[in-house]
């Protein structure tokens, strides 16, 4: 893997990554054995770091997530829907 990272590159690679490594070997056929699919995946993403390390400004994700964690008030009665 290329050892100089910026910030940017950092937070989008690593999301990237984080997202899709365990996800990408799945849809490899069954008949590879799990080793050569990791190799398949490692390699994928070595490129794709490669590709995006030449010019990082032209790679980017629109996409947000947001956790929220929403608890009923014991205190407040709900309404019957109408």
């Amino acid at each position: 893997m290329i050892k100089y990272f910026s910030s940017f590159y950092d937070d989008f690679f690593l999301s990237i990554l984080k997202t899709n490594f365990i996800v990408f070997p799945v849809g490899l056929s069954d008949k590879r054995s799990p080793e050569e699919k990791q190799a398949i995946v490692d390699e994928l993403f070595e490129r794709y770091e490669n590709e995006v390390a030449k010019c990082p400004e032209d790679h980017g994700i629109d996409l947000v997530c947001a956790y929220m964690l929403i608890e009923k008030n014991p205190n407040v009665k709900s309404s019957p829907s109408s």
